[in-house]
């Protein structure tokens, strides 16, 4: 009988033994990560930095905006697909349409901030003008979904959502020849597009500004041709998720790793099977799963929200993530709800996104403010977090980055740290602490696989001050950009050519405060 006790007692030991290692290497890593991001619940951008609010003319913003728009529409939209676009720099005519990976995410940036135009107007030319400009950028939407799966609507179930697509008279193209060259990721389309190229392994990011925009039509665009094409792409991805079981598959048929499932978080289903409800209300197959993920889930106890973890590392990830939140703030319609969700994301995200100076992360918290019953008092002073807002757009203006290109309204280069003062490179002192006992320490070196391969930026530089928009080179979107590791001073030669990028840093943040009332004058 001891003998058999003894045996018990060795194989328990045996098993919980390498359970309890295991969980304290990884408990002490969690600790150290979590250190490493404890500064960001520190940061509170001082007022005295921002331009003062009786400065900023509301005329000249709102004159940007419109800029942007006639830009988006006349330059970078070829194809119906946002598309960066280099020019000659004498005469002025576009020499380079470039290849683009993420061809959905940027189309439906700009999509979402013209369609919160669309809804900001009173009927006019205006509001004409937006609705042609919706028109070109969803079918670029469309196309996405149609070209791989052969048709359009519920009785072809999106089981892909391509990044880019070509049509066949594009082969020769030298702007579009790159779809049509032999690689992993571009697939042939199906059926009728068989002609056609698309580029797959899709990735979140670019679901992510999709169903954002999607969202964004169904809920702010009343044209009945728009809820009509929206409401068919939503039951095609809708279907199409669940046939695949939340995976996104590839051209070979195959999953390519993006799915939603554990451990994604909860909004994504949540954003989905909501428009699915909306879109199709007298299915009741699409009302009972978004019912069961939003109670016996429980989903609704803490989503919408998004883990800091990545705040040292794949900053970007926070940006796509807040995509689908603010399309799913968009669709909900119960205001208990939409309560619950303000709620849940002011106790668990804000804190930690406050201080970044992002005008998209606040812009988006500020809607959501607007969303919850007015007897709701928020935790941070929503003065604050607009004018914030409105100092990262009015910097478009005193550094002339209407059009947003690489000559940076003529200086030809960004603004530096050392050009803003010494402050601004105060860095984190935690980093240093952490990168030598990892270096040096026997204990610590048993983490540099994951420290210096795993989540190579977890000892990058990172400053105390949050850069402003003119250190930020321009790019395609400025907000999934990690605001605590730009250092500025990137020098352009704009003598041959001038790059130029859409300009949805600008009007996305913008529309969103000018829809929710934080800016004024429509």
């Amino acid at each position: 009988m001891k003998h058999i006790k003894r045996n018990t007692v060795l194989i328990t030991a045996l098993v919980l033994i390498p359970i309890i290692l295991i969980a304290s290497y990884f408990s002490f890593y969690f600790y150290m990560v979590g250190e490493l991001t404890s500064y960001i619940y520190e940061v509170e951008p001082s007022t005295d930095e921002f331009y003062p609010l009786e400065d900023m003319n509301e005329t000249e913003l709102r004159s940007i905006a419109n800029q942007f728009e006639y830009l988006q529409e006349e330059y970078h939209i070829p194809i119906n697909l946002s598309q960066v676009v280099t020019f000659n720099a004498t005469t002025g005519k576009p020499l380079l349409y470039h290849s683009d990976d993420n061809g959905a995410l940027h189309t439906s940036e700009a999509l979402t901030a013209t369609c919160l135009r669309y809804a900001s107007l009173l009927a006019g030319t205006e509001k004409d003008d937006a609705l042609r400009l919706i028109k070109k950028m969803l079918t670029g939407l469309q196309m996405l979904i149609e070209v791989p799966n052969g048709g359009l609507g519920p009785k072809f179930p999106g089981t892909a959502i391509a990044r880019f697509y070509a049509p066949p008279e594009k082969r020769n193209d030298g702007n579009y020849t790159w779809l049509f060259d032999e690689y992993f990721r571009h697939f042939n389309g199906t059926g009728r597009y068989s002609q056609w190229r698309c580029r797959l392994y899709t990735s979140k990011d670019e679901l992510a500004g999709y169903f954002m925009a999607i969202a964004a039509c169904l809920k702010l665009v009343d044209n009945p041709y728009i809820q009509n094409i929206t409401k068919l792409i939503i039951g095609q991805f809708t279907e199409g998720m669940l046939k695949s079981y939340w995976m996104e598959m590839s051209g070979d048929g195959k999953p390519n790793g993006v799915h939603f499932q554990w451990p994604t978080q909860g909004q994504w289903k949540l954003l989905v099977m909501k428009m699915a409800t909306i879109a199709y209300p007298e299915n009741d197959r699409y009302k009972q799963l978004y019912n069961y993920y939003l109670v016996t889930e429980r989903y609704i106890t803490k989503y919408p929200s998004i883990g800091d973890s990545d705040l040292i590392d794949n900053y970007y990830s926070n940006y796509f993530e807040l995509c689908v939140i603010f399309g799913l703030m968009l669709v909900e319609d119960n205001q208990d709800i939409i309560d619950i969700y303000v709620n849940n994301y002011e106790e668990s995200t804000h804190p930690a996104f406050k201080g970044h100076r992002n005008a998209f992360l606040n812009a988006v918290y500020l809607a959501m403010c607007k969303m919850r019953s007015v007897n709701i008092e928020p935790d941070y002073d929503l003065d604050k977090v607009a004018w914030d807002v409105k100092d990262q757009l009015w910097r478009f203006v005193e550094f002339d980055l209407c059009p947003y290109d690489t000559t940076f309204g003529g200086l030809n280069k960004t603004i530096s740290r050392e050009e803003k003062g010494t402050d601004w490179l105060e860095v984190d002192p935690n980093i240093a602490k952490w990168k030598n006992f990892v270096d040096v320490n026997p204990l610590g070196k048993m983490y540099q696989w994951v420290t210096y391969g795993l989540m190579d930026g977890v000892f990058k530089t990172r400053y105390l001050k949050p850069a402003t928009i003119e250190m930020f080179r321009p790019n395609k979107i400025v907000w999934n950009q990690n605001p605590f590791t730009e250092e500025g001073g990137r020098q352009y030669n704009n003598s041959q050519t001038i790059t130029q990028y859409h300009g949805a840093s600008f009007s996305l943040p913008y529309w969103i405060l000018v829809y929710y009332g934080y800016i004024g004058g429509i």
